[in-house]
């Protein structure tokens, strides 16, 4: 356990945030809508601007919370009637073969581009973070906000 600067004792990091806005937005018009969360994905990636990066894998979390905008009510329990979870998820994890990239900002905006493959994602919000980096920080990270239209 690591204490210091006010650090927690717990390991767990705190949820994305939510899309406040957003959602005020959709519930103003009377549109229907669904959150999901994938939380803590963790991988071994190839990041890091600095050359004692380059030379081996880095400990990423992935946090991702998509807004989705179904075109229409749900009929039946049906997968497919939502949103593929297991193909975003895959698609994330894979990205962990992919090559280096400098910046933790990139990372986060390829996983966006994956969470709005799905064309009932109208909004996502990417929480990527390197976990290993100070040894009085739990974490570092950034966190993307990305909408439809920017996609």
């Amino acid at each position: 356990m690591r204490h210091g600067r006010g650090l927690a004792a717990t390991p767990t990091e705190p949820p994305v945030s939510s899309f406040p806005s957003l959602r005020a937005a959709l519930l103003s018009n009377d549109e229907a809508a669904r959150v999901i969360v994938f939380e803590d994905i963790e991988l071994q990636v190839r990041i890091g601007a600095y050359e004692s990066e380059r030379h081996a894998p880095q400990r990423v979390r992935v946090s991702a919370e998509l807004l989705v905008v179904p075109a229409a009510p749900l009929g039946a329990d049906r997968l497919a009637e939502v949103v593929d979870y297991d193909a975003i998820h895959r698609d994330i994890a894979a990205l962990a073969g992919a090559p280096h990239v400098d910046l933790q900002e990139t990372l986060a905006e390829r996983v966006a581009a994956l969470c709005l493959k799905p064309r009932d994602v109208a909004a996502v919000e990417v929480y990527v973070r390197k976990v290993d980096v100070y040894p009085d920080c739990r974490s570092v990270g950034i966190r993307v906000l990305r909408t439809r239209r920017d996609a």
